[in-house]
């Protein structure tokens, strides 16, 4: 921008000679005339300091009033750090627990319904037994004689038990086998280890 004489300007920075301070930033100085200076042409804008010398500056030396707001730095502020508010901060922690619990949830939820269901086949399968074994001593009271080796269900359904037992972990049916005394015993035909009385 060429200012002409008589224009009122600011200075954009200090300006020092000779380890003096001429020219401060925010300065308004008036520019006499217009000459460049034949050995550093871009000096052409003759103004005087409050001192009364006379001083040639160049174009970015200066600014005019009326532009000031365009030669503002061209950074923006930078905002202040800020922390998290405790709210926060709070939701961080709960939300970490949440997920933590619900990894922990699915990682010990089927194992807990694995033995839970574990435990119930076990006592099912006893209970089996007990009434197979009931059955068997209601047998000898009745007829005076153990029953025979073989199938449960063809020897004591549905006469003295209602219906046929399977062991719940297999499916598989009971088996009275011949034992010690002519008494016969019945096992689990899975042999799963507490499957037993």
């Amino acid at each position: 921008m060429d200012y002409q004489p008589g224009s009122s300007v600011t200075i954009v920075s200090d300006i020092v000679t000779n380890n003096q301070l001429v020219f401060q930033k925010g300065e308004q100085v008036v520019i006499e005339s217009v000459s460049p200076n034949p050995q550093q042409p871009d000096y052409k804008y003759v103004v005087i300091s409050r001192t009364g010398t006379r001083y040639q500056l160049r174009e970015v030396d200066i600014v005019s009033q009326t532009n000031q707001a365009v030669y503002q730095p061209a950074y923006a502020p930078v905002p202040e750090k800020r922390g998290l508010p405790a709210w926060g901060v709070a939701l961080i922690v709960v939300g970490s627990l949440v997920v933590v619990l619900g990894v922990l949830g699915a990682i010990l939820l089927p194992a807990v319904f694995s033995s839970a269901n574990a435990n119930a086949q076990r006592r099912t399968c006893q209970a089996n037994l007990r009434t197979i074994d009931g059955a068997i001593n209601t047998y000898n009271a009745q007829y005076d004689s153990y029953p025979p080796a073989g199938e449960v269900g063809d020897i004591l359904v549905p006469t003295l038990i209602r219906l046929n037992p399977t062991c719940p972990t297999s499916g598989e049916t009971y088996v009275l086998e011949d034992g010690p005394d002519g008494v016969p015993t019945v096992s689990c035909p899975t042999n799963v280890a507490g499957h037993s009385i």
